[in-house]
């Protein structure tokens, strides 16, 4: 794992920021994407947890700009761009992904176009829903932190842990595995690049059982409420650091 993420807020960086267009790529899978459907007499959040955190942003900070190659959320959304996948594991974020359609490329082709300096990562719940050789998620997940540094060495990467699901075997690997994420991230620094761990899992304090789910995998609007809340307090915390 060649890449050392510096843990520390990069005040240079958000200099930068202060200066410039803010641009956030929110990047995962359909828990970023969000969905505009029932699921189990929930209606979920079209647009999801973007929905209500880029109105909180802008009404913040005015130079907030996000971007992707994708286009969804409800029609008030003043910005609607990102790249949340549904179905994606964390390798096809790299690789890109067939389909009976064709062929979609990942990030080789979404970095350079779009040129994100804050990204905002959730990836992980397909591999563990698939049971994708969920021993080696971590050693993906660290490559995925590699090339988008290749491809993106100024961006800001805000990785968070995964929310339970409704099934308790694949909440314990959801746990095992966002464990793994924790340490693998505070353990790296000294490299001249910028890493926020978000603990997604603890800090919107979600159970599957209650009315934060749409089904057994994403969240309601109440949920995706407590997401963007948490991601908001992050981001800002790390935008206002002197």
């Amino acid at each position: 794992m060649k890449t050392m993420v510096g843990l520390v807020v990069g005040i240079l960086l958000a200099g930068q920021f202060s200066k410039a267009e803010i641009r956030i790529m929110p990047l995962g899978d359909s828990i970023t994407e969000g969905g505009n459907e029932l699921r189990s007499g929930f209606p979920t959040t079209e647009g999801g947890y973007r929905t209500v955190l880029i109105p909180k942003l802008l009404d913040s900070n005015p130079e907030v700009l996000f971007v992707g190659s994708h286009l969804s959320g409800p029609e008030t959304l003043v910005q609607r761009h990102h790249e949340g996948h549904s179905g994606w594991r964390i390798d096809e974020l790299i690789t890109g992904r067939v389909f009976a359609r064709g062929y979609e490329k990942g990030i080789e082709s979404w970095l350079p176009a779009y040129s994100p300096n804050l990204i905002l990562l959730m990836i992980g719940t397909n591999d563990i829903v698939q049971n994708y050789f969920l021993d080696q998620a971590p050693l993906r997940f660290a490559k995925l932190l590699d090339e988008i540094w290749r491809l993106a060495p100024n961006a800001t990467v805000f990785v968070a842990s995964l929310i339970p699901t409704n099934n308790l075997s694949l909440n314990k690997e959801i746990e095992r595995y966002n464990l793994a994420l924790q340490i693998y991230v505070m353990s790296l620094n000294n490299s001249g690049h910028t890493v926020i761990w978000v603990d997604m899992h603890k800090e919107t304090h979600m159970t599957w059982n209650t009315i934060d789910y749409a089904d057994g995998v994403h969240p309601s609007f109440q949920g995706y409420i407590k997401m963007a809340n948490v991601w908001f307090k992050h981001i800002v915390s790390f935008l206002s650091t002197p």
